[in-house]
């Protein structure tokens, strides 16, 4: 009997999602493929955008993850847009301000810090309103949300998100496991070099002629 109540619990523990694997999360900063570092160049770019990814493992249909940037200066985070927005439970329904949350939700006391909420993935064609379009082959992953950002000034600096208190959540399984794959994706802003003025160019052209008009 206790050897068959052993089975049951091991059958248990490995048809549940928590313990099987965990549920891969990783940022990039192309839609359609794995690229964890950027460089942009201030004076062709002002403004770029990060895509949070995930390889679809298990269900899940309400999140909590915070991802904050390790130097503010460099980017400046706008907005963004979760792309599968999931069930919000009596956990985030409202903020610590008393005001409703949004699938994305920025904190504009510390800037570059956030929270993505409630965004879900759904198994491409088992449930209805899944998340088969947003699949990207050459990420091999499902596209949940995109972080928006202004370039502020050089330097580098890392998007690193976390799993928040309210964690990754199916209802009909309970939590799941959660494995920061790639967990930081690196902005570099190269130092911008400013063009000469008018007056230098004209100076250097009016010296040019003087140095010619010796050699002649």
């Amino acid at each position: 009997m206790f050897k068959k109540a052993l089975l049951a619990a091991a059958v248990v523990v490995a048809s549940s999602p928590a313990f099987v694997s965990a549920q891969d999360f990783f940022f990039s900063f192309d839609e359609n493929s794995r690229v964890s570092s950027t460089t942009i160049d201030p004076t062709t770019t002002s403004t770029g955008s990060v895509f949070l990814f995930s390889d679809g493992s298990f269900d899940f249909n309400q999140s909590d993850l915070p991802f904050a940037l390790t130097n503010s200066g460099v980017v400046d985070v706008t907005g963004g847009v979760v792309f599968n927005p999931g069930s919000a439970n009596s956990g985030i329904a409202a903020s610590a301000s008393g005001g409703a949350f949004t699938s994305f939700d920025l904190d504009q006391v510390s800037p570059g810090t956030g929270r993505i909420f409630a965004t879900s993935f759904l198994s491409p064609g088992q449930v209805p309103g899944s998340n088969a379009s947003n699949f990207r082959a050459g990420a091999d992953a499902f596209l949940l949300a995109q972080v928006d950002f202004d370039v502020v000034g050089p330097g580098t600096t890392d998007f690193e998100f976390s799993v928040g208190a309210l964690g990754v959540v199916n209802d009909g399984v309970g939590p799941v496991d959660v494995n920061l794959e790639g967990g930081a994706g690196s902005v570099t802003v190269v130092e911008a070099i400013p063009e000469p003025s008018s007056a230098v160019l004209l100076m250097l052209g009016v010296a040019g002629m003087a140095a010619r008009r010796r050699r002649s």
